[in-house]
């Protein structure tokens, strides 16, 4: 099984269904990945990025819908951006 993993510095590194490879350290997870992965993943790695600063509000429409999607608001309704 293809796990995740969440590092301290806020980034991720996910399977990529899309190249076939892990992608390490990522600061940003493309729709279409986060679509390709379980609804508790997903949100378990939306909720990673948001609390380490590194989603932008240029995404924060996108971030916000998917986790209203889930039906699960687990984070705060502001941005986490230091942008």
């Amino acid at each position: 099984m293809l796990k995740n993993k969440y590092h301290s510095d806020g980034t991720v590194t996910y399977w990529s269904v899309y190249h076939q490879q892990w992608i390490r350290h990522a600061m940003h997870v493309p729709d279409r990945e986060l679509e390709a992965m379980s609804p508790r993943v997903r949100k378990r790695v939306i909720n990673h990025l948001l609390s380490a600063n590194r989603y932008c509000p240029v995404f924060w429409d996108d971030v916000m819908g998917w986790l209203y999607d889930e039906k699960r608001l687990g984070v705060d309704e502001k941005c986490f951006c230091a942008c």
